[in-house]
């Protein structure tokens, strides 16, 4: 994190240094500094990423339990079609999954044991568009887990004349790597033991998610040109 404010910062002086260097004025290299962040590298994503992961003292919830994550639409998120462009979904999941993580716990503790892993898939369904400037939340909780998996479950949430509306609902399966020693339940004894003892229930949805990934796995590997070699099929046995 370190590293990459530092990469920010000293892009955006250049960007300043030069726009200065050549005339353009205080005010013109000022405004060019400010274009350079959302254009190059989006200011807001690291300022919220910071204030996530050291800024903030974020009370711990239950595991469990319905995390928010509050933002809104603003000018680089409107697409031609006067709404929400679709590809910022997944990068505001990506800010909601991150305050999820360190208000759970889920965080410190992948740290603390050293577990590795990555996103293998994130399905979003629309339901309704969200506006210009309008403000959303995220709320996002840990639907279950299974051998190598963690599974978080997304409402994009707007506030309507007649109450509050689901506007887009996601999915994000989250797995270890398969050369991490410790497997999702694991993780969830050392930060819930109640809840690891409770055991996991996948809804029906998160079920059905889970065996259309592995049917398209399958499906790959069988289309693959020369799946019948273990060499030409390795990158997509992996997933």
């Amino acid at each position: 994190m370190i590293v990459l404010i530092a990469s920010f910062l000293g892009m955006n002086l250049t960007v300043f240094g030069l726009n200065f260097a050549l005339g353009g004025g205080l005010a013109s290299a000022a405004l060019a500094m400010v274009a350079s962040s959302f254009m190059c590298f989006n200011v807001t994503t690291v300022l919220t990423a910071a204030k996530a992961m050291y800024f903030t003292k974020i009370p711990k919830k239950a595991l469990t339990g319905w995390h928010q994550y509050s933002s809104m639409v603003i000018f680089p998120d409107i697409d031609f079609n006067d709404h929400m462009n679709n590809a910022r979904y997944n990068k505001a999941l990506g800010m909601a999954r991150l305050y999820f993580v360190v208000q759970s716990g889920l965080w410190q503790c992948m740290l603390r044991l050293r577990v590795k892993g990555g996103l293998k898939a994130v399905t979003i369904r629309f339901r309704r568009e969200i506006k210009p400037f309008t403000r959303y939340k995220i709320l996002s909780r840990l639907a279950g887990w299974d051998e190598r998996s963690l599974f978080y479950e997304h409402k994009f949430v707007t506030s309507q004349k007649d109450g509050e509306f689901v506007n887009a609902y996601a999915v994000t399966n989250y797995t270890f790597s398969r050369k991490s020693a410790l497997k999702p339940l694991d993780v969830i004894k050392a930060i819930d033991p109640v809840v690891a003892e409770k055991g996991c229930h996948l809804v029906p949805v998160l079920q059905r998610l889970r065996e259309f990934e592995q049917a398209s796995s399958e499906d790959i590997k069988a289309k693959l040109p020369g799946s019948g070699a273990r060499g030409d099929n390795r990158l997509v046995a992996e997933n």
